[in-house]
């Protein structure tokens, strides 16, 4: 096991020395449909969205003229930035499709650490989080959510020859403790330790994973299958593999700011 993984690891290490044709895609892709430019700022910079704290957030917006969208930049393939510095992605399009429902400007608000999204969204600093999250039982009891716009299926990254192994639950069993690495996302991680209780989940930073690098440690990388599929193209000798007859789904939706209900209904006019 020890001379497989020390050859996955040179393996990567030439990979990412290359240049593919796929990453040329990802980073290529722009905004389907014409839209004004939209400004990205620093959290720092739209801290004086808390001035509008006190009232109902559709109000607020209206009142300044701009929705306040927060995003990270790393969330392929929801929100990220292009090679041109450029805010591409699914929620992109969705902000962009809210702005022009509610006939005002559109910002994005660039998030910092995950942890962080209840408190900004309880300042007022951003009116709505529209940047992939999963819409965990733990999530719901610290921040309002819309309705689910997307279900994501849980997955794994492996390499191609490893396919078959990961094909379905009894076969991750036989396996016994594989090292995998995961997001910090513990409804992903139950589920996957309910099936496969000899895997070992090693919990990485969302940034590592997202850059690819924490395959060169790792047998597998549990991903959703929506976003591992974007990881195929930047690393082609890579697979994204759902379990058969177990599949586990999560459903997206996007924090609401201050918890308004008022403001809930909006996740509904996206659909």
């Amino acid at each position: 096991m020890s001379a497989t993984l020390g050859g996955l690891r040179l393996a990567f290490g030439a990979l990412l020395a290359r240049g593919f044709e796929g990453a040329a895609v990802v980073y290529g892709m722009r905004p389907l449909r014409p839209a004004p430019d939209a400004p990205l700022l620093d959290a720092a910079a739209a801290a004086d969205g808390a001035a509008d704290a006190g009232g109902p957030v559709l109000a607020a917006i209206q009142a300044r003229g701009r929705l306040r969208v927060g995003v990270f930049t790393d969330r392929l393939p929801y929100t990220f930035l292009n090679r041109e510095g450029r805010l591409t992605g699914f929620d992109v399009e969705m902000a962009h499709q809210l702005a022009r429902d509610l006939g005002v400007a559109l910002e994005f608000v660039r998030l910092g650490d995950r942890a962080d999204l209840p408190t900004v969204l309880e300042t007022g600093a951003i009116d709505v989080a529209m940047t992939g999250v999963t819409a965990t039982p733990e999530r719901a009891s610290r921040m309002l959510l819309s309705e689910p716009y997307l279900d994501e299926t849980l997955a794994f990254v492996v390499r191609d020859h490893l396919r078959d192994d990961f094909s379905s639950w009894a076969r991750i069993r036989e396996l016994g403790a594989l090292t995998v690495v995961a997001l910090d996302v513990p409804y992903y991680v139950a589920e996957v330790r309910l099936r496969a209780p000899s895997l070992r989940v090693v919990i990485e930073n969302p940034r590592v994973i997202e850059r690819g690098l924490a395959l060169a440690t790792a047998d597998a990388v549990i991903l959703p299958a929506e976003s591992g599929s974007v990881r195929t193209l930047l690393y082609p000798q890579y697979s994204v593999v759902v379990p058969d007859a177990d599949v586990v789904r999560v459903p997206l939706a996007y924090p609401l700011a201050r918890r308004d209900l008022r403001f809930r209904p909006m996740g509904r006019c996206l659909e």
